[in-house]
């Protein structure tokens, strides 16, 4: 599930890692359109990975009480299935905060595009 994580994302993240302060407005405004396309999938994304954290740390996958299995083992047991899902619920949740942030700064590129003439911004996430 990883690997098909990763390539689904492959995309978006090469399109997050294209500078935007000094493009023309309309490539400007192509690139923010292509990068909103993603938003939604991405918090499709998160939500399942989400789900797959909290069922990770259900009664479902709690180890029985049994002589030697203590309470921190129990715990230590869930925080290992739950691990790596927890890991891809942070680096989607950035990737939410990413698009939005790319999102906006084209707006503002484009903004002061109307205000007067071509800006100066240069950023790279």
């Amino acid at each position: 599930m990883e690997d098909e994580l990763v390539e689904a994302l492959a995309p978006l993240e090469e399109s997050l890692n294209t500078p935007v302060g000094s493009m023309d407005p309309t490539i400007n405004y192509n690139h923010a359109d292509y990068i909103g396309t993603w938003r939604n999938r991405v918090c499709k994304y998160l939500m399942f990975i989400t789900a797959l954290v909290e069922h990770a740390k259900s009664d479902c996958f709690l180890l029985p009480k049994a002589p030697g299995i203590t309470d921190e083992v129990r715990k230590m047991h869930i925080h290992g299935l739950a691990g790596p899902f927890i890991s891809w619920q942070g680096r989607l949740e950035k990737l939410v905060e990413d698009v939005d942030n790319r999102i906006n700064f084209c707006k503002k590129c484009l903004d002061d595009e109307k205000k007067g003439g071509r800006n100066a911004y240069r950023l790279e996430f």
